[in-house]
């Protein structure tokens, strides 16, 4: 079965310090289902690169925690950005 968590308002203060840490730990649990994707759903400007990257910055200046390199490596490969505009017929 696929499984996709999105989080709207994916770059947003509440994302970056409880829901991707979270769910980081929940990785780190053993607790995600092989097949589940992260997506961060926002307005803003970007790439899948600098979105992982974002997250993991964020990550380590809220928490006094080491990431363990190679869950958040498994983790890391979940996330994925998706930019979104609800206001515009475009999207």
């Amino acid at each position: 079965m696929i499984c996709d968590f999105l989080i709207i308002g994916g770059d947003g203060d509440l994302a970056f310090r409880k829901l991707y840490p979270s769910l980081y730990h929940l990785e780190q649990a053993g607790c995600l289902p092989p097949c589940l994707k992260i997506v961060g759903i926002s307005r803003s400007e970007g790439d899948q690169n600098s979105f992982r990257q974002k997250v993991r910055e964020k990550f380590d200046s809220y928490h006094s925690e080491t990431a363990d390199e190679k869950v958040w490596q498994v983790f890391n490969e979940r996330l994925h950005y998706a930019q979104v505009d609800a206001t515009s017929e475009s999207g």
